[in-house]
């Protein structure tokens, strides 16, 4: 008869050595090698945080919070219930905005504020601007998006870059500038439109008008969001209203496609920014390129 002990032990100290060999490590936490922890963000540019520049950006260093009030464009209002605070916050990087471009950029703000657990990186501990006889705090947010918010402003055109602001700036301001240069990453991109239209005057409300074949997208004019993103119509997935007509950006006028939900950029023509040669005209896209073309 056989002896299936010695087997018996074999099989023992292999399932042993498995089951250690895929124990976390004593906290619980992802082995601090595994470059794709969600506990970690790595961004463009990077943060400055407590004085240095950090990137990655380990989350468990910042402050869990809830924003309150958007006051600006780069300007909050947020409290953290775990640390017991309230305060105002100015994105660290962003510049000032005024006009219809501090409106977009509002918008934008809301948009990526939105998306899950918000964290807050002070920029330096006792380094503070004072704002209408008050004082903010000057730091970075990081969204459930896993996406630095103040990086998303600037790189999408809502907000420029401010190169030498104060606490530590300088560290981050100048990448933030060739971020705006450079525009939507082609690498982060979630899909590609084929079929779009420019309608400078559009039917319902006498304003611009554009109509993308992707479903839940959303359209930026020279870095203005659209004021309203509505459903499927015309054949199209998405339609985004604006609040001037299509003359009023002028020529070579620079366009940008994302995802609704993720914030993600969709190409065209294998770009994240398009150019409408002639805002006053009717374009449509053939071939990754805007052309004119005639109502039918």
């Amino acid at each position: 008869m056989l002896n299936y002990k010695p087997y018996f032990r074999i099989f023992f100290l292999a399932a042993l050595v498995l089951q250690l060999s895929c124990t976390k490590s004593d906290d619980g936490l992802p082995d601090p090698e595994d470059t794709k922890s969600p506990l970690e963000v790595t961004s463009s540019c990077g943060i400055v945080h407590d004085g240095k520049l950090k990137n990655p950006i380990k989350l468990k260093d910042g402050d869990r919070i809830v924003v309150d009030e958007i006051l600006g464009n780069n300007l909050l209002r947020i409290t953290s219930n775990e640390k017991k605070f309230s305060t105002l916050v100015k994105l660290h990087g962003v510049a000032s905005e005024s006009g219809s471009k501090r409106d977009s950029a509002i918008r934008e703000l809301r948009q990526l504020t939105s998306r899950g657990e918000l964290y807050f990186f002070r920029a330096e501990k006792n380094c503070q601007i004072n704002f209408g006889g008050g004082q903010a705090a000057v730091g970075s947010i990081i969204n459930g998006s896993r996406q630095v918010v103040s990086e998303e402003l600037v790189r999408l055109g809502f907000s420029a870059a401010e190169a030498n602001d104060v606490c530590g700036g300088e560290k981050i301001g100048f990448c933030l500038k060739a971020l705006a240069e450079q525009g939507p990453s082609e690498e982060d991109a979630i899909g590609s439109i084929s079929r779009a239209l420019w309608k400078p005057v559009s039917d319902s409300d006498g304003k611009l008008a554009i109509h993308v074949d992707a479903f839940g997208a959303t359209v930026i004019v020279n870095g203005e969001r659209s004021v309203k993103d509505q459903g499927p119509g015309n054949g199209y997935g998405s339609l985004s209203r604006f609040s001037k007509q299509g003359c009023a950006y002028g020529n070579n006028v620079r366009i940008q496609i994302l995802d609704k939900r993720s914030g993600k950029p969709y190409l065209v023509g294998g770009k994240t920014t398009s150019i409408v040669p002639r805002g006053c005209g009717r374009h449509c896209l053939q071939n990754g390129n805007w052309v004119a073309c005639s109502k039918k």
